[in-house]
């Protein structure tokens, strides 16, 4: 791609080591890829925004890795002379699980999705929470899925991995499958086949704000949060909890066994 050859000599221009402009072309090139793009008059500002939403919630990078691509794209948009800079995104170094989502406000969007009548959200949430699938995974799920006990499918880092279905998420998917907009083989449909996690988060965003959820606490991927703090809460072992979510490193299930600032207080607060 001539663009990518003239961003080289911009960057080398501009003093960048060889190193650094290979990291920046290697992000523009997987954001051009992502988006599906073949030329630069494609895109646009909501492209930019899938791609950051992308790589936060169906990658789960870490976030110093998530701004440097970011930092990459703004310095091509700049090249190109394209008004718009993603903004990159806030590095908590509080303890994480004090902006987890608690189980009631999962329980005020569903009861919202309810009210509207959005079986395919409502049905998608209640996936996210029974399971602790990241969204990438339970947009993978065929229709076919919800008469099994478990499912094999591709994870992060493209491994397999097992998401087992509890009876009563079985019976909430087979409600919401007979009035699927459309019968492709996706579990989860818009009228032109399976949806995107784009669509899947702007979903949850409307029906969050709706209840006047914090939007710090209302993403995806906090659902897998709060599903994993449920199986810690319900006494599971952290080997089972591990086994379950699919984390390949054990020291990743151990962040959940502490605990957030409002759990500690209430333990201060119920000694005496």
């Amino acid at each position: 791609m001539d663009k990518i050859e003239e961003f080289k000599e911009y960057l080398l221009q501009d003093d960048k080591t060889e190193n650094t402009i290979e990291a920046y072309t290697n992000d523009v090139i997987q954001m051009f890829e992502f988006l599906k793009i073949k030329n630069i008059d494609e895109i646009n500002e909501e492209g930019l925004e899938k791609f950051k939403a992308y790589l936060i919630y169906d990658r789960e990078l870490a976030p110093k890795t998530i701004n440097r691509k970011l930092l990459s794209v703004n310095q091509f948009l700049k090249f190109l002379k394209f008004n718009y800079q993603v903004k990159q995104i806030k590095i908590h170094r509080q303890n994480f699980l004090d902006n987890v989502i608690t189980q009631d406000e999962i329980n005020q969007v569903i009861h919202k999705c309810e009210l509207y009548g959005d079986l395919r959200t409502k049905a998608l949430l209640l996936t996210l929470i029974y399971t602790g699938t990241r969204i990438s995974e339970a947009l993978q799920l065929k229709i076919y899925d919800i008469n099994r006990d478990y499912v094999n499918i591709t994870g992060k880092g493209v491994k397999i991995r097992t998401i087992f279905i509890p009876d009563k998420l079985k019976e909430y998917l087979r409600e919401y499958s007979r009035y699927r907009v459309n019968k492709s083989d996706y579990l989860f449909t818009g009228k032109q086949g399976g949806i995107s996690r784009y669509q899947a988060h702007r979903d949850l965003k409307k029906y969050a704000n709706m209840c006047g959820i914090n939007h710090k606490v209302s993403h995806l991927h906090n659902f897998r949060h709060r599903h994993c703090l449920n199986l810690r809460d319900k006494g599971l072992d952290i080997a089972t909890i591990a086994d379950l979510v699919g984390h390949s490193d054990i020291n990743t299930t151990r962040i959940y066994l502490r605990k957030s600032k409002n759990e500690l207080l209430d333990t201060i607060n119920n000694l005496y």
